[in-house]
Formats: structure tokens, C-alpha cells, sequence
């Protein structure tokens, strides 16, 4: 559901206070509208989202859930009325640093920012990203390469508490339904992440080699089919370590789907992505392993403080994990070096593209390093570049995904 502001009487007061800045009365006052003093962080071309905490509750951790207000402003008019959600806070190591990513759900399906209806919604913070485009330009590469889903993202600037806290990427969040990971809804149905067990209540799976998984659907602890994922993904390790041959691959794996998803990865050299946490796939009883959808990548691109990460020379990924022995085999390294030759255009544009995509944030940028005056100082120990401007680091990020391209276009074959 979309529900836009139309009334008379909204429409006059938002005419009144757009001649002296949009400062609105207390929602206590005005259930109508949530306070917002952009006075100090003026509007910068970008959604805005505002979002109160009852009672003003801080969020302080990635498992409470919060009830809370949010409205979304385009420009100084509201776009919606006060919507109810939860939120929370979210992210492995990124919670604990200053700007922080959060997760949004509604009680109902509704359309934000006219994407597809969903109920789940996160807020990214790229706190580490000095570019801030990272993440953005990976979902637009897996889209352009047909991935089966990539996330849907738009830039916003997000208010808390009546606070600044500065440029966000709003992305669907990875949920199982028809426009996003689109998979039965029943119980031999699987999405899953290969990630290391947490105490978060969450359910978790291993296999006897000891490569571990979080699934995420279905979530019931009971399920009669988990036993026949378990034996599939323990077949499934089996022959792909153990095989002298790798001509049964299609009985096991989407190796068509993989390579899409390996050279994302691949050409922006992404940490989370060496089979360590981030990865994503699909099975359902009687079906094959389909990799994706893609997620997290803030430290790709050399935004890492080891110098072998941040040089654009190397291959990274097809050393680690699941990626290893598929690049022991002939066939399927031609196969990955085939599809380079064939996409490669694909992935120039990404490279073509960041001057349009940094020209959206340009002015928001303004505000979010007078909020994080991060530019010139070492990140959360993550990287050490520094920067005099935003676009420093943008043309830092095309001068990195510059050198890849030509890179990979002189090994692709090796």
C-alpha cells in the first residue's frame, strides 16, 4: 500500500513552511507529520526518511525490534502519511561503528519509493565506503547480467530521532517472495547464507566437512526436510572436492547462474565474498544449488587495509571455498573465461557509469561528511586512503575498477 499526503489543508501547510525551511511542529501536536529541522543538513536532491523510535528508544542492538514512526519526504512535501514499523539495528562488525545500518518492517506489504510491495526493508550505511557507491554499483552489475534477483536500491537521507544521519542506501531486503528471491512457499524450500553460527536464535546447518550455513527460509527448526538438504549439500561437497571429474556438474549446480555471481564478485575483488560470510543460494528438494542473490560490498573494490586487497591485480575469489575446484577444471575455467570475453562490455559500463551515479549524491555528499567528517582519517580500521573531497574517492574508485578491467582482460584465460 502507497499512501500519499493529498489533502487541502496538508498541502497548505506544506506550502507555508517551504518559505521558511521544513521545521515541523511536535508529532504530538501534528499526527500528521513527523518532526524535521533540516535547517543545518538542507535538502540535497534525495528521498528523505524520517523515522522516530517510541519514546525515543535507542537502538542498540541487531535483535530488538523497536516499534517506531517513519514518513518519507521527496523533496520539502511529504510523500506519505506516518507509517508504524519496527526497527533495529543490523550488521556483522558494521553495527559497531559510528554510522550504523538499520532494518526496517512494516506490519503490512507497502511500496516505498514506487519499488515492488515488501514488508522487510534495510537501511545501509557505507559508513566505510568514502565513495558510498560500492554496494549501489554491484546490485546495478548483477541486474545488467540478469541475475535472477538483485537487490532494488535508491540513495535516500535518513533522519533519527530527529537527528541527521546522513546518506543511506535503501535496499529490499533479501526476503523470499515473488519479486525478490522468488521461491515456493513451502517447507522444501530453501534460502540459505554460508555464514559462521551466531546466537541469534537463528537456525543454523553444517556439513560434515564443517562449511557452515544460516538458513532464512524456511525458518522452522522442525523441518522434515532439513535432513534432505543436509544430505544434498553433504553429496554436493563430496563430489565437488572429491571428483576427478566434473562432468556431472549440472546434476549438483546452476554452473550457469555461478558465473554471473563469481565475476561480480570477482571483478570487484570482494572480501565478504571468499566463501567467509555474504554468500547466498537457493535449493529446493528435487532442484539444483542456484548461487545469488549477490549482497555486501562495502569492503570490495581495494577498500580493505591489506595491500593485496587494495591493488586491482590478483585473483581472489576463484582461490577460496566452493570457487576453488571449479578453476582446477579445464572446461569450466574456459567456460568463466568465455563469459568474461562475451560481458565485458557489461562490466565497462559499470566503470562508464559512476560519473552519473556519484552526480545524484553529489550535494547530498555535502551533508554527509559534515555529519561524518571521515574523508581524511582511517575508517574503523579498515582503510587507511585518504581523501580531500568526495570525489577523491570516487575518482579513487574509478581508477581501481580502471586497472582491474585491464587486468582480467590479460588473465582471464590463465
Amino acid at each position: 500500500m502507497k499512501i500519499f499526503r493529498s489533502t487541502i489543508w496538508g498541502g497548505f501547510i506544506v506550502a507555508l513552511l517551504l518559505a521558511t525551511g521544513c521545521v515541523w511542529s511536535d508529532s504530538a501536536d501534528d499526527p500528521d507529520y513527523l518532526p524535521l529541522d533540516d535547517s543545518e543538513y538542507p535538502y540535497a536532491n534525495l528521498p528523505r526518511l524520517v523515522i522516530e523510535t517510541d519514546n525515543f528508544r535507542e537502538i542498540r542492538n541487531t535483535t530488538a525490534h523497536i516499534p517506531a514512526k517513519i514518513q518519507i519526504y521527496n523533496g520539502n512535501t511529504p510523500e506519505t502519511d506516518v507509517m508504524d514499523i519496527d526497527i533495529s539495528g543490523r550488521g556483522y562488525s558494521s553495527f559497531g561503528m559510528p554510522k550504523f545500518s538499520y532494518k526496517l518492517k512494516f506490519s503490512r506489504n507497502v511500496t516505498i519509493l514506487d519499488f515492488p510491495k515488501g514488508k522487510s526493508w534495510d537501511l545501509i550505511a557505507n559508513y566505510i565506503d568514502k565513495s558510498l557507491l560500492r554496494n549501489y554499483l554491484s546490485y546495478k552489475l548483477a541486474y545488467y547480467l540478469h541475475t535472477r534477483y538483485a537487490p532494488r536500491t535508491a540513495f535516500v537521507e535518513l533522519f533519527v530521532n530527529r537527528q541527521y544521519m546522513g546518506v543511506f542506501l535503501l535496499t529490499e531486503h533479501i526476503d523470499v517472495s515473488k519479486s525478490r528471491v522468488n521461491l515456493p512457499s513451502t517447507n522444501s524450500s530453501f534460502l540459505l547464507e554460508m555464514e559462521l553460527p551466531e546466537n541469534d536464535g537463528s537456525l543454523y546447518i553444517s556439513t560434515k566437512i564443517g562449511t557452515s550455513f544460516k538458513v532464512h527460509f524456511p525458518k522452522e527448526k522442525d523441518n522434515p526436510y532439513l535432513d534432505s538438504l543436509i544430505s544434498f549439500l553433504d553429496g554436493w561437497e563430496n563430489y565437488l572436492y572429491y571428483s576427478s571429474s566434473k562432468n556431472k556438474m549440472d546434476k549438483w549446480f546452476d554452473f550457469d547462474e555461478y558465473i554471473k555471481y563469481y565475476w561480480i564478485q570477482e571483478f570487484s575483488k570482494n572480501n565478504d565474498a571468499a566463501y567467509s560470510r555474504s554468500i547466498f543460494f537457493t535449493w529446493k528438494k528435487g532442484d539444483v544449488i542456484r548461487m545469488g542473490p549477490v549482497w555486501d560490498f562495502d569492503v570490495a573494490y581495494g577498500n580493505k587495509p591489506q595491500k593485496t586487497m587494495q591493488i586491482p591485480e590478483n585473483w581472489h575469489i576463484r582461490e577460496n571455498g566452493w570457487n576453488k575446484p571449479f578453476f582446477l577444471d579445464s572446461s569450466l575455467k574456459k567456460r568463466a573465461s568465455d563469459f568474461w570475453i562475451n560481458h565485458r562490455n557489461t562490466f565497462i559500463s559499470v566503470l562508464d557509469s559512476i560519473d552519473f551515479y556519484s552526480l545524484q549524491i553529489k550535494k547530498a555528499s555535502q551533508n554527509e561528511y559534515k555529519r561524518w567528517n571521515i574523508q581524511d582519517a582511517s575508517v574503523f580500521g579498515n582503510t587507511s586512503q585518504i581523501f580531500h573531497s568526495h570525489q577523491e574517492s570516487v575518482d579513487s574508485l574509478k581508477s581501481w575498477i580502471s586497472r582491474r578491467i585491464h587486468w582480467i582482460d590479460n588473465n582471464h584465460a590463465r
